[in-house]
């Protein structure tokens, strides 16, 4: 397939693989979630059973690349990235004729992958940051996909400590300082990879949720990245016994808070809130400007249970910001 570029030139698709694909981060400066990362991309393909036939493609012309297109088979019934939404790597300053043809290139080639490997539908994410012109939006809602809400509660790193306090809901600073006097902290990071401290929140992590929720490779795969400097765990203790683990794994811009748990029997007390803070302190020292702590709305919030309405407004009392997005399913 060839169309006009952003210069003029013919613009191309390739395969990953081809030597014309994009070496490196020939678009760094946008930054994506971790499954579009390179430590995620180890993580993910680490935890599959079998690993899914990629199909990324990039589009590009004679200048260099306009568009990476992450996406593969993870998932059964749509095309995803890793069983997420795909998302758009796509050079800033392209202008807008260019991005409406590389949206249309890029949504054609989608879509005859989905239909040659039996797949029904296609899951993408849209949002100022990878949209900004709405060009990707305007196109699907265009084909009839259908759109949903999300936001995830997001610290800026930039800001300072004293910044990022004073965002937060009273609770949460209270709670915040209630850590701080009385848990002892300690944490698992490439400067201290300590195995075994590491197996002791992955025990207390089965404990709490009351069965094994993650296989080994999983378990594997995220020391595995914390070892080699791309994310940590903060453990935290109350009266010499271990109470709860904060588990964040790193993109190149981004630290996510990828898992937790806290002793359930204790719960009267805010355990969880000082090692957060924590952990995103941590993640600014390892260069990162971003701290995701989670979705706080994902579709229809009257649709959601007690549990998911508790987990959204401890995350969203973190933070004033958040990153907004859609959600498009597409169906063929």
């Amino acid at each position: 397939m060839t169309s006009k570029g952003a210069q003029g030139d013919r613009t191309r698709l390739v395969r990953r693989g081809s030597p014309e694909f994009p070496a490196g981060a020939p678009l760094a400066g946008t930054s994506f979630g971790l499954p579009f990362s390179p430590s995620g991309a180890r993580y993910y393909t680490a935890v599959s059973e079998t690993p899914p036939a990629d199909h990324t493609f990039a589009i590009v012309d004679d200048a260099g690349p306009l568009a990476i297109i992450f996406c593969d088979l993870t998932a059964k019934e749509a095309l995803t990235r890793f069983g997420s939404p795909i998302e758009l790597l796509q050079r800033p300053d392209l202008p807008l004729t260019a991005r409406r043809q590389v949206v249309r290139d890029g949504l054609s080639e989608l879509q005859r992958i989905a239909r040659g490997n039996g797949r029904s539908e296609i899951l993408l994410r849209t949002s100022c940051r990878t949209d900004p012109a709405g060009a990707w939006a305007a196109r699907l809602l265009d084909l009839g996909a259908m759109p949903r809400p999300s936001l995830r509660a997001i610290f800026d790193l930039v800001d300072s400590d004293e910044a990022l306090l004073e965002d937060m809901s009273q609770g949460h600073r209270r709670h915040i300082r209630w850590g701080m006097k009385n848990l002892a902290l300690s944490a698992v990071d490439a400067a201290n990879p300590d195995r075994s401290a590491f197996d002791s929140f992955r025990r207390l992590h089965a404990e709490v949720a009351g069965r094994t929720t993650r296989p080994a490779a999983s378990w594997e795969a995220m020391f595995a990245l914390i070892a080699e400097g791309s994310g940590d765990l903060v453990l935290s203790s109350l009266d010499g016994e271990l109470m709860g683990g904060t588990l964040v794994l790193d993109d190149e811009e981004t630290a996510y808070y990828a898992s937790g748990a806290y002793r359930r029997e204790h719960m009267d007390k805010p355990l969880s809130h000082f090692p957060l803070f924590l952990a995103a302190q941590r993640a600014r020292g390892r260069g990162r400007r971003r701290f995701d702590i989670g979705e706080t709305l994902s579709g229809r919030a009257e649709a959601w249970s007690d549990k998911e309405r508790a987990i959204a407004r401890f995350k969203a009392g973190f933070s004033g910001n958040c990153d907004s997005s859609l959600v498009w399913t597409l169906t063929l």
